[in-house]
């Protein structure tokens, strides 16, 4: 008994010197400046990934244990009781955030998406996630110039940003730590006719490519009926444009409390950028099962024979710079065997820069197997 407890003291304390470490790491790499790059840093970390997690208002860095964890807190995974295959679709997407948010100038984003597939296990997994897909064409732009010339011009943009990503995680005891590794490709495209004064000219176009490397970090402490989760994303994470400056994106830190209670969870996360201390992030949700008490997390034993039903609630306050945005959500799962649905709805309100009120509203749909 001795020799197992010494192990697993062991395995623990390298667990969390793995993490000390990364912080260090972290604090000697955060200081780096961005240069010059051609979108919105922010656009880089994605959006909520998993209908679960969407419909507890993305308070899931604390709960993390199905296959999203890789996004929410790759420590997670360890959590799982058996291998995990999913995939995350927006099945409807009224998004006002248009792409001249993110380019020069653009459209809304596509309405139906895959965003997330994932392969997971206890001790790791894979996973692909898109992080943006947009596209416009035939954008249409007319000057007149000082010498009372006019300019007309037609373009086509597209931009794309992928990540694939090798989550790592072990558990020794209640501590828990993970990793991910992430390659990103992107493209950047754009296709332009010009006419001056009915004249045309040569039709123009660029194609710039990118690619790069980055990391996230999770660590997670879990208690019997409270779990503690703290990620760190975008740890050194680089991208080389051909056309723009190398660029590393700002790290940012979560935080979550989560409870667990006879059918009954409820989390809570705080998400922060390092640098720019104003982006601050607010999370609160809940998950209840209502036709079964038997297990803390809503995945475990106890299950009835028409299967599992969770309803699941959550509200976020996002607060930027320049803007303020606040939402709600809701959501519903089912699980009978291997099978897991789960649906969830996002409303969320932005304000814009004329103090005018924007809406986003949003469905999303996970299913996933275990095996």
């Amino acid at each position: 008994m001795q020799m197992k407890i010494g192990r697993i003291g062991q395995k623990g304390n390298f667990c969390l010197y793995s993490f000390l470490m990364v912080l260090v790491w972290l604090a000697a790499t955060v200081s780096l400046s961005a240069d010059e790059f051609p979108v919105k840093e922010r656009y880089y970390r994605g959006q909520f990934i998993g209908a679960r997690a969407m419909g507890m208002g993305g308070a899931f860095v604390a709960v993390a244990n199905d296959a999203t964890a890789a996004y929410w807190n790759p420590a997670g995974l360890s959590q799982l009781i058996t291998n995990q295959m999913m995939a995350v679709y927006i099945l409807d997407n009224n998004n006002e955030i248009k792409l001249y948010d993110i380019l020069e100038p653009g459209q809304r984003l596509k309405r139906k998406q895959l965003i997330f597939m994932g392969l997971t296990s206890q001790k790791g997994g894979f996973y692909w996630k898109p992080l943006v897909n947009l596209k416009q064409e035939d954008v249409y732009n007319r000057v007149t110039n000082p010498d009372g010339s006019t300019t007309e011009t037609w373009s086509d943009q597209e931009y794309t940003l992928n990540a694939y990503g090798l989550t790592l995680a072990d558990r020794s005891g209640f501590l828990s730590f993970g990793v991910n590794i992430k390659y990103l490709s992107g493209k950047l495209g754009v296709a332009e006719k010009r006419k001056v004064n009915s004249a045309w000219e040569e039709p123009e176009a660029s194609i710039s490519n990118g690619k790069g490397v980055g990391m996230d970090c999770g660590l997670m402490i879990l208690g019997d009926h409270l779990n503690i989760g703290l990620m760190v994303s975008n740890i050194l994470n680089r991208i080389w444009w051909e056309d723009y400056s190398d660029m590393t994106l700002e790290a940012d830190g979560n935080l979550g409390l989560a409870l667990h209670t006879r059918g009954l969870t409820l989390a809570g996360d705080v998400h922060q950028k390092f640098k720019k201390r104003a982006n601050v992030w607010y999370h609160l949700g809940l998950e209840i099962e209502p036709f079964n008490r038997g297990s803390k997390n809503g995945r475990g034993a106890g299950v009835p024979v028409f299967g599992r039903v969770f309803l699941r609630a959550g509200a976020f306050i996002k607060k930027r710079i320049d803007t303020n945005q606040s939402g709600y959500t809701a959501g519903v799962g089912y699980c009978r065997g291997p099978l897991i649905v789960d649906i969830a709805f996002l409303e969320e309100a932005k304000e814009n820069d004329d103090n005018s009120l924007g809406r986003t509203r949003m469905y999303q749909l996970s299913m996933s197997i275990a095996f």
